[in-house]
């Protein structure tokens, strides 16, 4: 199995004003879940950005695609999955098992397309990260104990965003709070590319703006439905603002 060298760290700022400002803007319910997200965020920085460093990754825009998953993870932590339920993965795999997992919110599908992407690149070379991607009971054993390491996600996510960078043509030359909205919106839909350069940025863009995410465990049709960009850019807008704040 492969070993990921993690290297060189970064600070990222706290946000003590995510919950007045997004009172305006969303229920309550979905405030206090943000405050508890956001302070959750502060206190895991520093290991986090090590990882999103070491793979050239700007650990601002990483921690914005994935924070709203942060925030469903908030609410139902209470409620997810046992290991027991989990250990379904490992004897059946994906068709026996693929509910979202961690802080991150990762299907075990979506890393096993991740992990097989990532290997028809160069960038396994690049950063000494390699991948059974079998589907062997051990190789979906060593996956799902991954999925469940909050340090692995943070790779996890890394290894998307250079991913999404390489097969959407194009987004690197977008204005930075686009880039976010469209990096996100692939991380939601599970958008990964089965070739190189084969991503469809116009898709993205049709995505970005439909409202598709809640925060309900059994969601009826008039659940409270938010843009899952939306969200992502604000996390990002208020980091920009905080760190201009603390200079």
């Amino acid at each position: 199995m492969a070993v990921v060298l993690i290297v060189g760290a970064t600070a990222f700022s706290s946000i003590d004003t995510a919950q007045a400002s997004l009172k305006q803007e969303v229920e309550p319910a979905l405030s206090q879940a943000w405050k508890e997200a956001s302070q959750y965020a502060d206190s895991r920085h520093e290991a986090w950005n090590e990882i999103w460093t070491a793979f050239d990754v700007p650990a601002d825009v990483a921690e914005a695609i994935v924070f709203p998953e942060m925030l469903r993870y908030s609410i139902w932590q209470d409620q997810l999955e046992t290991s027991a339920v989990k250990g379904t993965y490992v004897s059946m795999g994906s068709q026996g098992f693929d509910f979202s997992i961690g802080r991150f919110q990762m299907k075990p599908s979506f890393v096993e397309r991740l992990e097989r992407r990532w290997m028809m690149s160069a960038f396994p070379s690049q950063y000494d990260a390699y991948f059974d991607t079998d589907n062997t009971r051990m190789a979906r054993r060593v996956r799902l104990s991954r999925i469940e390491d909050e340090i692995w996600q943070c790779v996890y996510v890394a290894m998307f965003i250079k991913l999404t960078y390489l097969d959407y043509q194009g987004l690197s030359a977008l204005p930075i709070k686009e880039q976010v909205r469209l990096v996100a919106t692939a991380y939601n839909r599970g958008a990964i590319s089965s070739v190189s350069g084969g991503g469809d940025i116009e898709k993205l863009r049709q995505w970005a703006s439909q409202r598709f995410y809640h925060f309900s465990l059994l969601p009826t049709k008039d659940v409270q439905r938010y843009v899952y960009a939306d969200l992502a850019n604000q996390r990002f807008e208020q980091a920009k603002k905080q760190l201009k704040n603390d200079e």
